[in-house]
């Protein structure tokens, strides 16, 4: 395994680029709309999403098999999403309330319930819209942390490698290609799907880190999941040869997608044993306030009479500043408090004191 002052910096690098994919994606499509018919800007955030995901599932199983009991797990995900999430959201309360709704990236609050909603991230259950539109990815997050759970807590977490991931492309292909001629009509490989078959490749990429599975064996896989992807579209192909025009599109903007996203999480696996750069590392570790907040910042420089070229860097610069505050008052400390409430959770009791024997006087 890497060295242990650095081995975990490449996943801070990942997280990173992840995080300025979707930022560079939103400030190009807000403010040059034409850049949107790009294939390469429009899939751009995508792809670190993608990377997002990966990431996920590289962690939550180093997580969750570190030792600790898996309430331990579930106390420092609360405490690591929902402070600088609550921030944002509130800050979308404020800015909802000055009366500025344009550009559509705001919601349209709907009562108390729209908020609290919102407030638990559970905009999904009671099908309501997101204060912010990058919100729908933490509903998938709490997916992959659900299913990672459950499965550590069956025992079977531990047992996932080569061969669960393998049958897992199998059901894709079975169902990728039974779908379409289920309904008579051509059915794009679902976003939730892709997704959770990221999630697992991530865990598949920490077995590798591990040593526990060989890097040739974990490129097969990787290559495996293409192949299998290539079925699942070659059979709509051929079963709607007239969907060309439609599929074509959707074909390339998910292969860009994962291109992108899963090849800087590779480069940077790979470069595991290197010192990533202290800014990029420094990032990776805001990176979500990063994630969150910059949605505030690019509306209220929407707002503003700054020239093109000055915008991307704008951005930037205000979303990693703002950041920077939220990390040292909300993230930090929410974090801090996390690990005193497990503290507390799995502190064991302290044995009753047993008075020791006195003993008896003998007989004069």
């Amino acid at each position: 395994m890497p060295a242990a002052h650095n081995r975990l910096d490449f996943l801070d690098a990942a997280r990173a680029a992840a995080a300025l994919l979707v930022v560079v994606e939103h400030a190009l499509n807000a403010r040059f709309p034409a850049t949107t018919g790009w294939t390469l800007t429009y899939v751009l955030g995508q792809a670190g999403v993608v990377t997002f995901f990966l990431i996920s599932g590289f962690v939550v199983p180093m997580s969750l098999e570190a030792g600790r009991p898996l309430r331990s797990f579930l106390v420092r995900r609360v405490a690591r999403l929902f402070p600088v999430y609550w921030l944002s959201l509130g800050l979308a309360a404020a800015y909802l309330a000055t009366g500025w709704q344009r550009y559509g990236w705001n919601g349209a609050p709907d009562g108390a319930g729209w908020w609290v909603a919102n407030a638990a991230m559970a905009q999904d259950v009671f099908r309501v819209g997101y204060a912010w539109p990058v919100y729908w990815t933490l509903a998938f997050e709490w997916l992959t942390y659900a299913g990672f759970a459950v499965a550590f807590a069956a025992g079977v977490l531990g047992r996932v490698g080569p061969r669960g991931f393998a049958a897992l492309l199998v059901l894709l292909v079975v169902v990728g290609v039974g779908r379409p001629l289920l309904y008579g009509r051509p059915v794009a490989i679902w976003s939730l799907h892709a997704q959770a078959l990221s999630a697992v490749a991530g865990l598949v990429a920490y077995r590798y880190y591990t040593g526990a599975i060989r890097r040739a064996t974990f490129y097969r896989l990787l290559a495996g999941w293409v192949a299998a992807v290539g079925v699942v579209w070659w059979a709509h192909f051929r079963a709607f040869p007239g969907a060309g025009p439609i599929l074509w599109p959707v074909v390339a903007h998910f292969a860009c997608r994962y291109a992108i996203g899963g090849g800087v999480f590779l480069l940077l696996l790979e470069l595991r044993r290197r010192r990533m750069p202290r800014v990029v590392c420094w990032a990776g570790e805001r990176s979500y306030p990063l994630y969150l907040l910059h949605c505030l910042v690019l509306i209220l420089l929407l707002q503003s009479s700054l020239p093109g070229w000055a915008f991307v860097p704008c951005l930037v610069a205000g979303s990693l500043a703002l950041t920077a505050v939220a990390h040292r008052l909300v993230e930090r400390p929410g974090i801090a408090l996390g690990r005193q409430v497990e503290g507390w959770l799995t502190a064991r009791p302290a044995a009753p004191a047993v008075p020791e024997p006195v003993p008896a006087r003998r007989a004069a």
